[in-house]
């Protein structure tokens, strides 16, 4: 059964399965390139996570601000409009109910010393080194 897309309350995509009755999600991803965030999102929901997908740190700060249950993690591209990876993670580190959820930076550089983050990934990101990132931080899960 393919998934469907249901917008979340500021409109966030996020695919939910019909039969699907936990809200948990297992990874926030913030990342301003279409075409990449979609890419990361299907790799990652064909591993089995539940990932919210957002194309900036704006979104991505108004949608912890919403939800009951943080991520387990969140992905965080650096160069995004509205909202870049920088303000967000100040912002983040700023906000005691979001400051707790571990930061793997996605950038063309890979790392970056200007901002702190538990891993950093170089961008284009391959599968199966994202793969073990998300799995340390997030558990393995059953590929659907």
């Amino acid at each position: 059964m393919h998934p469907l897309k249901a917008p979340t309350p500021r409109g966030h995509n996020l695919r939910i399965e019909p039969e699907m009755t936990d809200p948990r999600v297992d990874i926030l991803l913030a990342e301003d390139d279409d075409d990449l965030r979609e890419a990361m999102l299907d790799t990652l929901e064909d591993a089995g996570y539940r990932v919210v997908a957002v194309p900036n740190g704006q979104e991505a700060l108004s949608w912890l601000h919403d939800t009951e249950q943080l991520p387990s993690l969140i992905l965080l591209d650096l160069m995004m409009p509205v909202m870049d990876g920088w303000q967000f993670r100040e912002a983040q580190r700023n906000d005691p109910k979001a400051a707790t959820v571990p930061v793997v930076i996605l950038s063309a550089m890979g790392s970056h010393p200007s901002i702190e983050a538990v891993e950093y990934l170089k961008k284009p990101t391959k599968v199966a080194p994202l793969l073990a990132v998300v799995e340390r931080f997030c558990g393995a899960r059953a590929a659907s």
